[in-house]
This record gives C-alpha cells, sequence and structure tokens, in this order.
C-alpha cells in the first residue's frame, strides 16, 4: 500500500513570485508535502485536480481579499512542513480567485 497520494494541476505556487506549470505534488498520510515535480508524462497512481496547489507551511487559512494576497501570507514563513492547499475555479486568465473558486487542504 502506498503511503503518499500524487496529485497533478495545471499550476504549483512557492511563492507569489514563483509557480510550475503542469506539476505533480505528492502527499503523505499526515498531509505533509514530500515532493513536487514536472509533469512529464502519464505517471501511475496520479489523480489529475487541475487547478492551482499552493505549497504553505499554514495548516489553517483565513479569507484573504484576493489571490495575490493570498499567496504572499500563505508563502512568506519557509518553514516545513508544507501542505497542499487545492484551488478550483481558478481564473488562469486574470490570475485571480472567482465566486465559485474553492480551496481546501489536500
Amino acid at each position: 500500500m502506498r503511503a503518499y497520494k500524487n496529485y497533478a494541476c495545471h499550476r504549483v505556487y512557492d511563492s507569489y513570485n514563483h509557480y510550475e506549470s503542469q506539476s505533480v505534488v505528492a502527499i503523505s498520510e499526515n498531509g505533509e508535502v514530500i515532493g513536487c515535480t514536472p509533469l512529464m508524462h502519464e505517471t501511475s497512481f496520479t489523480e489529475w485536480i487541475g487547478g492551482v496547489i499552493v505549497l504553505s507551511p499554514l495548516k489553517e487559512i483565513p479569507t484573504y481579499p484576493d489571490f495575490g494576497t493570498m499567496v504572499k501570507k500563505m508563502t512568506t514563513l519557509a518553514q516545513a512542513p508544507l501542505y497542499a492547499w487545492h484551488i478550483a475555479g481558478f481564473d488562469f486568465s486574470k490570475e485571480e480567485l472567482t465566486p465559485q473558486s474553492i480551496i481546501k487542504r489536500l
């Protein structure tokens, strides 16, 4: 039995100024990020969830007025462990959350 899950998405943010496109994030059983790699080909045991993943040391996140502020606050602390926050319903053309955006920790 695998002790982790792989999730693939359109973008993975590790800071406000940096993201990787088409990436796979590995999450341990206790919810901590154990790796992030580029999605180069179809990978077994990987769930495509689309949207955005933000890597952050925060276990809980308050509501922020906009995506930029949210990512800045979530990624400012450079400490381990990191958690993966998935954002579905993200507007890639405007790089912002929408009223339909759903944010949940993986």
